[in-house]
């Protein structure tokens, strides 16, 4: 028999376990804020992919850098959600909007 879960450690070291991976949304049996997956904690982001064959277990991990959260919704007891990277274009926008932001605050000018 065969089953596999997953496993989500986020840059403050909060980790989300037993998760189900459904296309591109993970499903948590425990009620998770939105908060949890702020701008911050998704800099770094591990995804572990835990398969267990035969009770022999398998993890395979892979790191992941500038993620940003999509969607994310609660059923009854259950947290819903779904992490992407960030793609090159979106990274750009963020680099020119806080530099324009930076010029902004250092000439005292309202955009």
């Amino acid at each position: 028999m065969t089953s596999t879960t997953y496993r989500i450690k986020l840059n403050d070291g909060t980790i989300i376990e037993n998760l189900i991976l459904n296309n591109d949304t993970y499903i948590c049996n425990l009620t998770l804020s939105e908060e949890l997956f702020s701008d911050v904690n998704l800099v770094h982001v591990e995804i572990t992919k835990i398969t267990e064959i035969d009770n022999e277990v398998y993890e395979v991990t892979t790191n992941y850098s500038n993620m940003k959260l999509v969607q994310f919704q609660t059923y009854l007891t259950q947290s819903w959600f779904i992490i992407k990277q960030k793609t090159s274009q979106e990274l750009a926008l963020e680099d020119v909007t806080a530099k324009l932001d930076f010029i902004a605050m250092m000439e005292d000018i309202e955009l």
